[in-house]
């Protein structure tokens, strides 16, 4: 087997069991901690126009992201996967933006696994994919914005269009979503 298609291979192998981690994490169905008990208790108690109001027992969550949660949590009712099937789908997704981001910025095939496998195996970012917080939305959010800046696309109007829409989108599903416009702002 070539270099290549081994590295291929490993970096194919790498994104399986990131997935395949967060999956057992999600299937696994951990206890909900207190402050996740908590936004979980606004989102199942309260109706979709009652999520833009302040919540209940001091939490807050961006406004697209309790949104989707209620959404999740009415199509799979009356259990915690309805509530955290959100998170990891966004894990899956920020996984596989960040591979085409490091793809994109890296060239040495190891560098590549390696960065890779500094996502893949983050302890924290596998526990944020089962959480019913906004953590690895923040996450997606993040790598979304990125992925879309380092484009190999000519800076023409549908790309602003497109990055705009984008950053729009995002300052609804995460707070921390205007810092990181602001960094694309700069490097812009």
């Amino acid at each position: 087997m070539s270099e290549s298609k081994l590295t291929v291979l490993i970096l194919k192998l790498t994104l399986l069991t990131g997935i395949g981690l967060a999956v057992i994490q999600f299937l696994f169905n951990r206890s909900i901690w207190l402050d996740e008990a908590y936004l979980a208790l606004n989102i199942i108690r309260k109706s979709h126009f009652d999520l833009l109001k302040p919540l209940d027992y001091i939490q807050v969550g961006p406004v697209l992201f309790l949104q989707i949660e209620k959404l999740f949590s009415e199509l799979i009712p009356d259990t915690e996967f309805g509530l955290r099937l959100f998170p990891l789908i966004c894990y899956v997704l920020s996984l596989l933006l960040f591979y085409k981001i490091i793809k994109t910025l890296l060239q040495n095939p190891y560098t590549i696994v390696f960065a890779l496998s500094l996502f893949v195996f983050n302890t924290t970012l596998l526990y944020f994919s089962n959480e019913v917080k906004q953590y690895i939305v923040d996450v997606l959010v993040l790598t979304t914005i990125y992925f879309f800046v380092l484009r190999k696309n000519q800076k023409n109007l549908t790309y602003y269009f497109q990055l705009g829409l984008v950053g729009a989108i995002s300052i609804f599903l995460s707070n921390v979503a205007p810092i990181i416009l602001c960094t694309v702002g700069y490097y812009l």
